[in-house]
């Protein structure tokens, strides 16, 4: 499997944060950079007992998604927007199949996304996953 580029600016951006809460707020700072659910699009719907997410999947060409989503959760939403930045990047597209964990692990953030599986990531992270494992 192909490694996963991510973007400089969030590399630099993580870098600078040398503690937890500066890496929390950082996160939640991400979040209105989400990729937006495009106009009049559907996005599915995953919910567990504490937080909403809507995950939107488009097929681009042969080896290449979109995705763009939503949380109720800020924290959700930051994470979300984070991966999908990276899974949306120029230089990951042909790529169809990510290590997630990669990505918070390289931007040492990694505590926060563990801590935000079971509170709605987790299903998100299942659904990417699945969409990348089944893109032709």
């Amino acid at each position: 499997m192909k490694s996963i580029t991510i973007p400089d600016n969030l590399i630099d951006l993580f870098s600078q944060c040398d503690t937890l809460s500066k890496k929390y707020i950082t996160i939640m700072l991400q979040a209105p950079a989400i990729p937006p659910i495009p106009d009049g699009e559907k996005a599915k719907e995953l919910f567990n007992c504490q937080n909403v997410a809507y995950v939107f999947t488009r097929q681009m060409d042969k080896h290449t998604l979109y995705f763009a989503g939503d949380s109720d959760s800020i924290l959700i939403k930051g994470l979300m927007s984070i991966m999908f930045t990276c899974i949306n990047y120029p230089a990951n597209r042909d790529i169809t199949r990510y290590n997630i964990a990669r990505i918070f692990q390289t931007l040492g953030i990694e505590k926060h996304y563990e801590e935000s599986l079971p509170m709605g990531l987790g299903l998100v992270v299942d659904e990417v996953e699945s969409a990348l494992l089944t893109a032709k």
